[in-house]
């Protein structure tokens, strides 16, 4: 049996995105780590707000910058969470439990960052 490990991070996608160019994505790696504590507060805020709205606008923002570089997980779990939530089959619960694996996803994947940035 093999040993599947899901990465959050796709580098391989996110270049061929950008044209190989991998100083925009060391730059967008870059730039997404500094934004990583407003991200998180953020997410946090709106949770304890209460606010469905509020959740899905910053669930909504951090979805793009996600997609942008490379972190083709998280984009896609919150990609999901708003077509659900579109259709009436996901609310404040099914949002909270997203935005909750957001938050130990964008702290799992600074590691990935670590390891990318070591070998480029």
């Amino acid at each position: 049996m093999q040993n599947m490990v899901t990465r959050l991070f796709n580098p391989e996608e996110a270049l061929e995105r950008l044209g190989n160019d991998t100083e925009l994505l060391k730059h967008l790696v870059f730039t997404f780590q500094n934004d990583f504590s407003r991200q998180r507060d953020g997410l946090e805020d709106a949770i304890g707000s209460g606010e469905l709205t509020l959740l899905k606008k910053e669930l909504h923002c951090l979805k793009g910058s996600s997609a942008a570089v490379g972190a083709v997980a998280i984009a896609e779990g919150i990609r999901d969470l708003e077509q659900r939530s579109a259709d009436g089959t996901a609310g404040w619960s099914e949002a909270v439990t997203t935005s909750r694996q957001v938050l130990l996803q964008l702290q799992a994947i600074q590691r990935e960052f670590a390891v990318w940035n070591e070998s480029v």
